[in-house]
């Protein structure tokens, strides 16, 4: 970061024109100073105007300003009493060209944002100011007259702001100050009826989002907001399941049949008595977690039966009968579909489906039940091409279903700090695909283009067959040389002619296919192991990182709190 100007430099001073400008310059003298007495001296008569601007190196800066870049508790608190302006909002580079004073302004003004006095007394809720503001600066940063000039000036800022968060959570003492903390302000003064209390678990779920959003990870992960989160996403459970821990079988065996296999007679009894004391475990973020999981398992379980239990015929008789199976597949598949726009209702539809996950687990269950409901119910207007088209279809959306159903594991201990790691990894596992894929498909069209007058009895004499050589080639399936070796027919009377040639078109098929084998078997595939033992000690530290027990490490998963605000 870029510290040799000095926005507070005696040169850059502008005069004013006006009478009393001199007392105006004193006065901010003094706020620069950090003399909090002889600021607000100058302030008690009410002759200064205290949100009046002074000009520095062609930098408009108010006394709020001045104060907030060297976090000056006392000046900023003054200031706000004798009624300063909160700054001005942070302006978003429009275009590339940008001027270096319109940068130095942009930059002056965030760093007076993001000083934790100016955060602290101008806010009623600091956590989601600093939140709001960390978008913000991403925001900035992003843009691409910012994203190549002065990147390392706005990652500091956010850093600060990070750090500011859990020093706010540090100062806290008891649960209920860490509670009040992310609360924020309520704007309700009615009892801790169930109704109040429900809408105050929406806030804490609301503000862990944002903290999601905003990428605060450390905020997550901060053992005081570990224990917050602990508590209610075992809100609900039974007292005796904190009991249980030596013997995990027995609530297993309660979670597999009153949350999954009566999960559909004890949800409909919830639904017309909801305020029943009985069914408060239903109310719980972990019990309405299990209940969402053991509900795609069951509905993936009907899937898979129905397929082994049916003709393998597209067009038979036995896939177009409304059986019971068919039945439930299409009703629990619409309940899964009903549950997801529920949820994008209740967090927004453009917040909601911004994740790409949540548009391909929507599309996913749409596709299966628009394809079981088109077998069942119109079979006899399908032609057998249209049977066979939704039978392909779906296989691919019965993939995707069930690798989304994986998500589950992220809260396993098992399971979950290797999926972890591949999320951390998923976006250098595409940039490494990507160059995969170009290096494959220069070769594929450098061996075509070789083989392809040659003969046509070659793997690479059409591309098809040249793709599939080559990944095979990755794999291990390598060609010897007699597949690359080749005839040649020559019009020519010369026998030795003919030979060398051949000879040395072989050679360079083979130095083709050798050079492919070198770079891709060898140097990508061992880049990409590189790439997994740089990712994995990552995981591990983040997975590990907030304590021994199992809820702690569990905690530290983004996954988890997704999932506990969407419960």
């Amino acid at each position: 970061m870029d510290e040799s100007y000095d926005v507070f430099s005696e040169e850059s001073w502008r005069s004013f024109d006006e009478p009393d400008s001199g007392e105006h310059l004193r006065f901010l003298e003094a706020v620069e100073r950090g003399d909090a007495e002889t600021a607000e001296n100058f302030l008690k008569p009410g002759n200064i105007d205290v949100n009046r601007c002074v000009s520095r190196g062609y930098i408009h800066f108010s006394a709020l300003h001045l104060a907030a870049l060297q976090d000056d508790y006392k000046m900023v608190q003054i200031l706000q009493h004798y009624g300063a302006k909160p700054l001005a909002r942070i302006p978003i580079p429009k275009s590339i060209g940008e001027g270096i004073l319109q940068s130095r302004i942009r930059i002056a003004l965030c760093r007076a944002h993001a000083s934790p006095a100016y955060i602290l007394f101008y806010s009623d809720d600091p956590i989601r100011t600093i939140f709001n503001l960390c978008c913000e600066l991403k925001e900035v940063l992003d843009s691409k007259g910012i994203r190549n000039t002065c990147r390392e000036t706005f990652e500091h800022l956010i850093g600060k702001c990070r750090n500011l968060s859990c020093k706010m959570l540090d100062y806290c003492f008891t649960s209920n100050e860490v509670d009040t903390l992310l609360r924020g302000k309520i704007l309700t003064t009615e009892d801790d009826t169930c109704c109040c209390r429900h809408r105050k678990e929406k806030i804490i779920y609301r503000t862990v989002e944002m903290a999601i959003h905003a990428e605060q990870k450390e905020f997550i992960s901060h053992n005081y907001c570990q224990t917050l989160l602990q508590r209610e996403w075992l809100h609900g459970q039974p007292s005796w399941s904190k009991k249980a821990s030596k013997l995990p079988i027995v609530y297993y065996l309660y979670a597999f049949f009153v949350l999954g296999v009566f999960q559909l007679p004890l949800g409909l009894a919830y639904m017309f008595t909801p305020v029943c004391h009985l069914w408060r475990f239903f109310c719980g973020p972990k019990s309405k977690f299990l209940m969402h999981a053991i509900s795609q398992s069951f509905f993936l379980t009907l899937i898979l039966l129905y397929d082994m239990m049916v003709s393998d015929i597209p067009n038979a008789k036995e896939r177009t009968e409304m059986t019971l199976l068919p039945m439930l597949v299409i009703i629990w598949g619409l309940g899964l579909f009903i549950q997801e726009m529920a949820d994008a209702y209740r967090a927004g539809f453009l917040a909601h489906f911004a994740f790409f996950v949540n548009v391909l687990d929507l599309l996913t269950t749409f596709i299966l039940v628009t394809v079981f409901t088109a077998r069942c119910s119109w079979s006899d207007s399908l032609s057998t091409l249209t049977s066979v088209f939704l039978s392909s279809f779906s296989a691919f959306a019965v993939v995707i279903a069930g690798l989304r159903f994986m998500q589950n594991f992220f809260l396993t201990e098992f399971i979950g700090p290797m999926l972890m790691h591949f999320a951390n990894m998923f976006r250098d596992v595409l940039r490494f695909l990507l160059i995969f894929a170009f290096v494959c498909s220069a070769f594929v069209f450098g061996m075509h283009y070789l083989y392809n007058d040659a003969s046509d009895e070659t793997a690479f004499a059409k591309i098809e067959s040249a793709i599939a050589a080559l990944m095979g080639t990755v794999f291990g399936n390598t060609l010897g040389t007699s597949a690359l070796a080749i005839d040649l027919n020559i019009n020519t009377t010369s026998i030795d002619e003919v030979k060398s040639s051949s000879a040395f078109f072989s050679r360079m098929g083979f130095l083709l296919y050798s050079a492919f084998c070198l770079l891709c078997v060898i140097v990508l595939v061992n880049l990409l192991l590189q790439l997994c033992q740089i990712h994995m000690p990552d995981c591990r530290k983040q997975w590990i990182s907030n304590g021994n027990s199992k809820e702690r490490r569990c905690g530290c998963i983004t996954s988890e709190h997704q999932h506990l605000h969407r419960h």
